[in-house]
């Protein structure tokens, strides 16, 4: 656990405040829906002057957010609550993003619909579907690591089509990076309005 901590930090954080630099402005209020400890949007909320905003269903990963962005000098809001029916008003943040939860869900549109409805522009990242991501997920199945709750891996082409199923969400970029030379992970943004963008 510790050593997927560190990796996070040293690996991860930055692929992902690169990927997601282009989408979030200074001032923005960014939501990560299923925060887990919000690693990566308070590092890339840190590096930008962005307002990092947090939800989760687990009362303990909250507590791990809140100690990391106290260890950092950082505000963020954290919410308890469910992915599937978030909180908050239509439209009250900039951008809605996560990475590593969309995958646990057999219901992905629902999932990005409702992020819809609270953003502006919408980012998910999700393990890609790779040669070697399958086979290290049917090794971990065979020695009984794999969690039961990872339904899916997506390729990019997969994760823009369930973008494109969500009304009134339109598919803005996509793309994919490595994470030590072995894990890939795919990105897909979205805008739900134009019109409504600063």
């Amino acid at each position: 656990m510790r050593f997927m901590k560190w990796r996070q930090m040293k690996s991860l954080a930055p692929k992902f405040a690169k990927v997601l630099r282009p989408y979030v402005r200074a001032g923005d209020k960014v939501l990560e829906a299923g925060c887990g400890s919000a690693m990566n949007t308070l590092y890339v909320c840190s590096l930008i002057g962005a307002e990092p905003w947090g939800l989760d269903i687990s009362e303990v990963a909250l507590d791990e957010a809140r100690q990391r962005a106290i260890q950092i000098g950082l505000d963020i809001r954290l919410t308890l609550g469910d992915i599937q029916g978030m909180p908050y008003p239509d439209k009250s943040f900039d951008i809605v993003w996560n990475q590593g939860v969309l995958e646990h869900f057999e219901n992905a549109v629902e999932v990005i619909s409702e992020m819809a409805r609270v953003g502006r522009r919408v980012f998910v990242a999700v393990p890609r579907l790779t040669l070697s991501r399958g086979l290290v997920q049917k090794v971990k199945a065979f020695l009984g690591l794999t969690a039961e709750d990872i339904f899916y891996l997506y390729t990019e082409a997969q994760l823009v089509e369930l973008m494109s199923r969500v009304d009134g969400l339109t598919f803005e970029a996509s793309g994919s990076f490595n994470c030590l030379y072995l894990f890939s992970w795919t990105w897909a943004c979205g805008v739900t309005d134009r019109k409504e963008e600063k």
